[in-house]
């Protein structure tokens, strides 16, 4: 009960900041246009349509009255980047307009034809805006290896030093595809890990669709096993199929539990926090956790979300692996998760335990990353001094 009502207030707020935002876009955009026609209209129309597409095909996914929802989802993820720069171009525009009401900054001569000024300003934002989303795309192809080196005093020397490949939030689904997996396999089998790491949103929003992606998974080669925890969207896909996708792929998800892999060290994976959420379930004590492990050996903590770190730093973990941030995905949305999070992307220490959050594989929403960049964390574990990011 408690669960669905928190839903409800988060769903209603949601809808509302969406609203909002978009009715803020349309009255500042076509203010701008200052004109009337049938071309207008129609303009107009696209830009409802536009903004309805992406909660109507939340809403309607999966059912027989939605045909096209594919399509939909596509045009309402692209749709959420274009929202958040029109936005800011529509505030930055205010904030002209407001200094221009105290001191003249515009030159006369821009202004002179108001109506042409406004079309130039309506047209050249829609295409500066599709130009940054267009070049964010293009980064979103570049698959990049980040190299780590971490070191772990109690490390065995038989197993010194031992590769771990990190991903997280890879995000499978209509955007993040098979081609794309397959790309995705291949850059990760060529590090040649001894361990892979997942840690958590492998899954977009539903595992419809993804009938032969258990099977590219599968080309996962690491000689001491690749390892997942659930992130959020596993619990809005639904984690017992989620679950159920990544077992049929051969990986071994981790749900508030414990693994020693001998001679090597003990893996920690926690659910995603979202779990709460959709049924009754007790918070998993991570000093119990690590009793079942092997007290000689090193501890990795994998835990989707970046947070609870001061906490977990006072129980003896030696890395924890998270990722979740997207490191904002979009700037200027780094900048938020930057205060969010005391760690929101890359390697720090927290107290006595090493942290690395990874800005992630694939894309939530916009298929495009601006000032951020997708990567596969190439973990070297030694006994040596930690040299840190190279």
């Amino acid at each position: 009960m408690q669960s669905t009502k928190a839903f409800i207030i988060f769903l209603v707020v949601a809808v509302s900041i969406y609203t909002l935002i978009n009715a803020y876009i349309y009255l500042r955009g076509f203010s701008a246009l200052s004109t009337d026609g049938r071309w207008v209209v129609w303009l107009k129309v696209l830009f409802v349509a536009v903004v309805l597409a992406f909660p109507v095909s939340i809403f309607f996914r999966n059912t027989a009255y939605c045909q096209v929802c594919n399509v939909l989802t596509i045009v309402g993820s692209v749709w959420m980047g274009a929202m958040l720069y029109f936005f800011l171009l529509a505030f930055l525009s205010d904030i002209v307009r407001l200094v221009e009401s105290f001191v003249p900054i515009i030159p006369e001569r821009l202004t002179a034809d108001r109506l042409l000024f406004g079309r130039i300003a309506f047209f050249g934002s829609i295409a500066l805006v599709s130009l940054v989303l267009l070049l964010g795309w293009v980064n979103t192809q570049v698959i990049r290896v980040r190299p780590l080196e971490v070191a772990l005093p109690a490390l065995p020397k038989a197993n010194n030093p031992t590769t771990i490949v990190f991903i997280s939030d890879v995000h499978l689904g209509l955007i993040i595809h098979e081609r794309r997996l397959a790309a995705f396999v291949e850059k990760i089998n060529a590090e040649h890990p001894d361990i892979i790491l997942i840690g958590g949103d492998l899954l977009d929003e539903s595992v419809e669709g993804l009938d032969h992606m258990p099977e590219i998974l599968a080309g996962l080669k690491a000689p001491r096993g690749v390892y997942a925890v659930l992130g959020n969207h596993e619990f809005y896909a639904g984690h017992e199929k989620a679950e159920g996708f990544m077992k049929s792929a051969g990986i071994r998800v981790l749900r508030d539990e414990a693994v020693t892999l001998p001679g090597l060290v003990n893996l920690i994976g926690l659910d995603d926090p979202a779990d709460s959420r959709f049924g009754e379930k007790e918070e998993p004590s991570v000093p119990e956790l690590m009793k079942k492990g092997d007290p000689n050996l090193p501890t990795i903590l994998m835990f989707h979300p970046p947070i609870r770190m001061k906490e977990y730093s006072n129980y003896g973990i030696d890395l924890m692996l998270s990722g979740h941030s997207h490191h904002g995905q979009l700037f200027p949305l780094n900048l938020i998760t930057r205060m969010v999070y005391l760690v929101d992307y890359g390697y720090r220490r927290v107290g006595p335990m090493q942290v690395y959050v990874s800005s992630g594989l694939g894309t939530w929403g916009p298929p495009a990353r601006v000032f951020t960049h997708p990567e596969i964390v190439k973990i070297t574990l030694t006994g040596e001094k930690n040299r840190g990011m190279e």
